[in-house]
C-alpha cells in the first residue's frame, strides 16, 4: 500500500507530544525517534538493534506515546511488560516475534517489588 499524501492535521497532536515531551524539544532526538520508528514500520521482521529508554515524571505522556506505537504495530508489539523475566527469562514468549516491546516501570533484576 502506498500513500501519496499525509493529512498532517490528523497526526499533529502526536507529533507534538513526541517533539515537546519525548524529545524535550531537541530536534536531533525528535528526528532520531521518527526515523527509528519509521525503520520498524518499513522493515517488519528486521531488528533495529537499538532501544529507546524513556525516563520522566509520571503523567507526562510516555504511555500515550508508547500506546500509539503499540497500536500501529498491533500483533508485532507487547506493551506494559513489568517483569524482567519476560525479557531475559527462560520463557520470554511475551516478546517472541515482536518488533516493539514496552517495559513499563520495570524493576531491576533481583529488586523487590
Amino acid at each position: 500500500m502506498q500513500f501519496d499524501e499525509v493529512d498532517q492535521t490528523k497526526i499533529e497532536q502526536f507529533l507534538g507530544l513526541v517533539k515537546d515531551t519525548i524529545a524535550a524539544n531537541d530536534e536531533l532526538i525528535y528526528e532520531y525517534i521518527l526515523n527509528w520508528f519509521s525503520f520498524i514500520v518499513q522493515n517488519i521482521g528486521k531488528k533495529t538493534e537499538t532501544s529507546i529508554i524513556l525516563q520522566g515524571l509520571q503523567g507526562i505522556g510516555k504511555n500515550a506515546f508508547t500506546n500509539v506505537l503499540c497500536e500501529l504495530l498491533a500483533g508485532y508489539s507487547s506493551k506494559n511488560i513489568t517483569d524482567i523475566d519476560d525479557f531475559v527469562g527462560k520463557f520470554n514468549t511475551a516478546i517472541e516475534n515482536k518488533m516493539l516491546a514496552i517495559a513499563n516501570e520495570m524493576k531491576n533484576f533481583g529488586e523487590s517489588r
